[in-house]
């Protein structure tokens, strides 16, 4: 399994500086939705043909929040939840279901994680991103982040990232408000 980050910056103070969120993404398993993930967080397949824009989350934002249950991005064109696009064009096809939104919980640092110069005593949460859609093989650039296990959405959205964040910038995300 390879890796890629996101900084983010979570509300409006800045003075803070953003916050660094691993995924460890399933290269084997979902390898099409993997790339489009990580193609979209470095922003190397320039202009979208569906939205005219850089295919990128840089600068995107998350646009819902629901607290204890999930975070909603990856809508670069909008910023509302009704845009985005994919590497492949507007949408792409699920590729696997398989894997279930069940893992959540507290994990110990691990320095084999990546080249992230952080003490070992952090604890981080363990949890799941994925693709968001509006049906069967509707995936664009949007996604979720959940903040615990959510089995009711097993079958239904494509699991392709697990991701590293501490404990504290979970509640921080969790309890920031969106703008309307």
């Amino acid at each position: 399994m390879s890796l890629t980050f996101m900084d983010i910056q979570i509300g409006s103070n800045t003075s803070e500086g953003p916050r660094r969120i691993v995924f460890r993404m399933y290269d084997t398993i979902v390898p099409k939705t993997v790339q489009n993930f990580k193609s979209l967080c470095i922003g190397d397949r320039g202009i979208g043909k569906t939205t005219q824009k850089q295919l990128t989350y840089h600068k995107s934002i998350f646009h819902r929040v629901i607290p204890g249950f999930m975070c909603q991005g990856g809508d670069f064109s909008m910023k509302n939840g009704t845009g985005g696009e994919s590497i492949y064009g507007a949408k792409f096809a699920d590729e696997s279901i398989k894997i279930k939104h069940t893992k959540a919980g507290v994990l110990p640092f691990d320095n084999n994680i990546g080249n992230l110069s952080e003490p070992s005593s952090w604890i981080y949460h363990l949890s799941l991103l994925s693709m968001a859609n509006a049906g069967p093989n509707t995936n664009g650039s949007q996604l979720f982040i959940t903040f615990g296990p959510t089995p009711h959405l097993d079958n239904k959205y494509v699991v392709h990232v697990e991701y590293w964040a501490k404990s504290c910038q979970l509640r921080l995300i969790s309890t920031t408000k969106c703008r309307d």
